[in-house]
């Protein structure tokens, strides 16, 4: 009778054995539900990384105004072209294509002398180009004048940012002092829409994109007729104060939209529906970096952004980092350091395919 309980009766070293076991799996299953995510097979590499990326900056060794460049991605390589001295101007900057498919038909801004007075003044103007051939003026004005521009899906409006000139400090970062201008093709100004800046055009779309001191605006061009979007305000219901400098771009399907805030690191990625309800997905934050002037790769599966360490309340390390835009567990694919180049002074333009 004993012998027969004892076998029913499992020892104990059987059932410290079974419980140490147990405890293995769910120890190894926790770990994989962390590690997995990180592993994905979709995990974005700099191999998908391709296309013409525009940036435009200021080298730290006595230049006066932005030159223009390209970085060639191409299967892991990444090679810069001076595309300043292919322009033969004197400064260029906020590079904007017509299309995302087409590198040679592109709008640009530049700095050039002036001599229809009687004495060489520099003026700003916006530039056409057809490459190699085509090169004509849109519009011109004061250095100090435009800010972002982006054009129409339909190339036949311009939406242009313009603050108030010799505007200092807060002044500078306050919608009160923007507005945004709509243009036609010949630069004639059709629309000003006060209290706006760093207009987005809505690929595919007659929705135009601009910053507010209380989020973003979409203002249809066909009805006359603005709504927001995305808001600004905190639970205290205080507009954002440095407004103007926040950067923001549309993929080129227009269903996500990558937002950089000033100061700390902050990327959100939002989705955008078709009625235009903005959702916000994720955000990436690093408070010991700064990231602004998002631009989004042309087949709409990774952004860039300039990246800066914030190093004793200075920009220092300029870089471009690239990142998935739908993985938000996934770091950074890959960087390209902008040695030489003044961090204050340095910008993402567009993005577009070889």
């Amino acid at each position: 009778m004993f012998e027969l309980i004892k076998q029913k009766i499992p020892s104990l070293t059987s059932i410290a054995g079974s419980i140490v076991a147990i405890v293995v799996v769910l120890g190894v299953y926790g770990i994989w539900q962390f590690v997995w995510p990180s592993i994905s097979i979709n995990k974005l590499g700099t191999e998908n990384l391709s296309g013409r990326l525009v940036y435009s900056g200021m080298q730290k060794a006595g230049e006066l105004a932005p030159k223009t460049y390209s970085l060639i991605l191409d299967n892991n390589d990444m090679k810069v072209v001076n595309e300043s001295k292919r322009f033969k101007v004197l400064s260029s900057n906020a590079v904007e294509f017509a299309t995302s498919s087409n590198s040679k038909d592109f709008f640009f801004m530049d700095l050039a002398f002036d001599n229809s007075s009687g004495t060489s003044t520099v003026v700003k103007r916006v530039m056409h180009a057809i490459f190699p051939d085509t090169l004509e003026v849109v519009t011109r004005g004061v250095p100090e004048q435009y800010g972002t521009m982006s054009w129409s899906p339909n190339l036949r409006m311009l939406a242009l940012s313009i603050a108030r000139e010799n505007l200092d400090g807060q002044a500078k970062v306050s919608t009160l002092n923007w507005k945004v201008l709509l243009t036609n093709e010949s630069g004639e100004v059709q629309l000003e829409i006060p209290d706006a800046a760093n207009p987005v055009w809505m690929p595919n779309s007659n929705l135009l994109l601009y910053l507010r001191s209380d989020g973003i605006y979409a203002y249809d061009t066909l009805i006359g007729a603005e709504q927001r979007v995305l808001s600004f305000l905190d639970e205290s219901e205080q507009p954002f104060s440095a407004v103007v400098s926040i950067m923001f771009e549309v993929s080129p399907d227009g269903r996500k939209l990558v937002l950089t805030t000033p100061g700390t690191g902050n990327i959100s990625v939002y989705e955008v529906s078709a009625t235009m309800d903005v959702t916000k997905l994720y955000s990436r934050e690093n408070q010991s970096v700064n990231y602004s002037w998002p631009v989004v790769s042309p087949d709409g599966m990774s952004y860039a952004v300039i990246a800066r360490d914030i190093v004793d309340g200075a920009f220092a390390n300029p870089r471009i980092e690239f990142y998935p835009i739908s993985d938000e567990k996934q770091g950074v694919i890959g960087a390209y350091p902008l040695n030489g180049f003044n961090p204050s002074r340095v910008y993402l333009d567009d993005w577009v395919s070889n």
